[in-house]
């Protein structure tokens, strides 16, 4: 009879040891060739995002890469959106990363950081794909000084509040070129200022006059995020109430009705669209429910912005000629000015493209969201552009509101103005 032979102590170990090994192996070629496969998905995810961009620019030769700094498919404002397609949805991977777009407004990146922890990345500028030369353009993001506020999806920074005159609260004077701008709640809006005036001013203080991507792009990032912006389905349009009275802000930014008398606990009355519109002609009060009188607009990034769609219409960088001014198959006059339109209906752009003016979801009407409406009723050429609304006439209540007719060296007690910045 043979005898048995059983496994020691010693052999038993050196089997599990060697089976730890091998499984050890295992485990690292999986997940090597994991990272592999991630890695290879990024480098063609980068690829289409770049010729994306580049396909949407040759087919605007007009246009340059959107300035800004972002997470693309998480916190892109709509014109980086748009110019990226359908590839804006493409999202690393894994969920903790992501892919990220930086312009300086004349070159852009494209970039990813790899398994190894390298970054990768495509550079307009060189017309390479790349290892690690991927620093975002403005380098670190920075942060926005006290009074501004970061621009969703940017690298900029906006005056929170409409431009005041530092250290005087009455910012209804006669232009002096010693007087700063800054951005502060107190104090009455900035007006009585033509655009070039507001231009030097805002280059005083190291910034800009606020153009119109930029407006747009805030514009967009509020109505994308309607829950704390809209009531009932209508957005806010802040001292919009015939008075001509503008106000200061409060410090405080859960008291967005300050100083208007009214607040989000007055009744909702809802008129039907013939009434509004018939109320439209008569009194603001008659049409603006008092829960609409609300001042702030809040961004996705959680950011705080008064004042936008009332109080003043603030002058933005940019000028239109009459040959690009917009006409309406509705208008009563023979040149076809427009008197507080709806935007549905301008039948011709002219030169203009109508995306630059016009909220995302082009259905929305004046009447149905309170956007604001178009108006261009005394033509002027070039005339200043004019965005948002202001407490003198219920119908340029909105943040999409746009004036086109007034001249270069027009001033007014309606008009301010707001100040962007790179942050620092």
């Amino acid at each position: 009879m043979k005898k048995q032979h059983s496994f020691t102590l010693i052999e038993l170990l050196v089997v599990i040891a060697i089976v730890g090994i091998l499984a050890a192996i295992i485990f690292i070629s999986l997940g090597d060739a994991q990272n592999s496969a991630y890695d290879a998905r990024r480098k063609v995810d980068i690829n289409q995002l770049s010729k994306a961009i580049m396909i949407h620019l040759t087919e605007n030769p007009n246009e340059q890469p959107p300035t800004g700094n972002c997470n693309i498919s998480s916190d892109c404002p709509s014109n980086i959106s748009t110019a990226l397609g359908d590839a804006a949805t493409l999202k690393d991977p894994q969920e903790t990363k992501s892919y990220t777009y930086s312009s300086d407004g004349s070159h852009f990146i494209i970039s990813t950081e790899l398994a190894e922890e390298r970054t990768y990345c495509f550079r307009s500028d060189t017309g390479r794909y790349v290892f690690d030369d991927c620093a975002p353009y403005g380098g670190s993001l920075g942060s926005c000084p006290t009074g501004w506020i970061e621009i969703p999806g940017t690298n900029n920074c906006t005056m929170k509040y409409e431009a005041k005159i530092s250290g005087n609260d009455d910012g209804n004077q006669t232009y002096d070129p010693s007087f700063i701008a800054d951005s502060r709640p107190s104090g009455t809006p900035w007006v009585n200022i033509t655009q070039q005036q507001a231009k030097d001013e805002c280059a005083a203080i190291g910034a800009h006059l606020m153009t119109n991507a930029e407006w747009m792009t805030i514009a967009g990032n509020i109505e994308n995020n309607p829950t704390p912006n809209t009531v009932n389905n209508y957005f806010y349009i802040g001292n919009s109430d015939e008075t001509g009275t503008t106000l200061s802000a409060s410090s405080n930014d859960n008291d967005g009705y300050y100083g208007t008398g009214e607040s989000a606990q007055k009744e909702w009355f809802k008129f039907s669209l013939i009434e509004e519109a018939h109320a439209i002609a008569m009194q603001c009060e008659d049409v603006r429910d008092p829960v609409l009188q609300k001042r702030t607009f809040k961004f996705s990034n959680g950011e705080t912005i008064w004042d936008l769609s009332g109080n003043v219409s603030e002058i933005l960088d940019t000028t239109i000629n009459i040959t690009n001014q917009p006409e309406s198959a509705t208008s009563p006059w023979d040149d076809h000015r427009l008197y507080y339109e709806e935007f549905n209906t301008i039948t011709d752009w002219k030169g203009l493209n109508p995306a630059d003016f016009l909220p995302q979801n082009t259905s929305f009407t004046n009447l149905d969201k309170h956007i604001g409406t178009f108006t261009n009723l005394w033509p002027a050429s070039p005339a200043i552009l004019v965005r948002g609304g202001d407490t003198l006439y219920c119908e340029s209540a909105g943040l999409y509101h746009t004036y086109m007719h007034l001249s270069t060296d027009f001033s007014g007690d309606y008009l301010g103005f707001r100040c962007v910045k790179p942050k620092s």
